[in-house]
């Protein structure tokens, strides 16, 4: 379960509830030698009840895709500017393959100019030529879903930070431990 109610109807309502579409930040962790880095990108998000839980995809071809299949874990934020709520998570990243459903789900509905540019990608990189077929899968389509074990969700106190508010969500033992009235200051674990 991605988040219990009434949190994941404030998320989805978030995400999904608005004219644009619903861009988030994530981090991974890059391997340099000996020494780790952290990664931060945007990523575009898929409806939560398409594909049971919160993705997004990219190409198997991305510094991204690489550093997933090293060490498959994430951080991530969403603020929803609208109320001023921000939606901090970590969570396992699943990478997907064609033998899982929302991997044709997630290429259905990813914009038609993107799958375009993913067989355009395919197609430069494999020194190969052919017609572009954006309902065919491109074999460079890779696909991550998320599986959130920690969330922070902190509603800022605009004119007084002290007014803000913050819930830390903790997925253990198959279910959801909840602590509301959480700390402003960001305690460590």
């Amino acid at each position: 379960m991605l988040l219990p109610e009434p949190y994941y109807s404030h998320f989805k309502q978030a995400l999904f509830g608005k004219a644009h579409p619903s861009f988030m930040q994530i981090a991974t962790v890059a391997k340099e030698e000996e020494s780790f880095f952290p990664k931060v990108r945007t990523v575009l998000c898929y409806d939560l009840d398409l594909i049971g839980g919160m993705g997004f995809s990219c190409s198997k071809k991305t510094e991204k895709w690489e550093q997933l299949e090293n060490n498959p874990q994430v951080c991530g934020l969403y603020l929803d500017s609208d109320t001023w709520t921000q939606y901090r998570f970590e969570a396992t990243a699943k990478l997907l393959d064609e033998s899982d459903e929302q991997y044709v789900l997630m290429w259905q509905h990813l914009r038609a100019d993107i799958r375009s540019f993913r067989w355009q990608e395919y197609y430069r990189l494999e020194n190969k030529t052919g017609d572009i077929d954006v309902e065919k899968i491109c074999p460079y389509h890779g696909c991550v879903l998320l599986e959130p074990y920690h969330w922070d969700i902190f509603h800022l106190g605009i004119s007084n930070f002290s007014d803000g508010e913050r819930t830390i969500l903790d997925f253990k033992n198959n279910q959801w431990q909840l602590e509301e009235k959480a700390s402003l200051m960001h305690p460590g674990k």
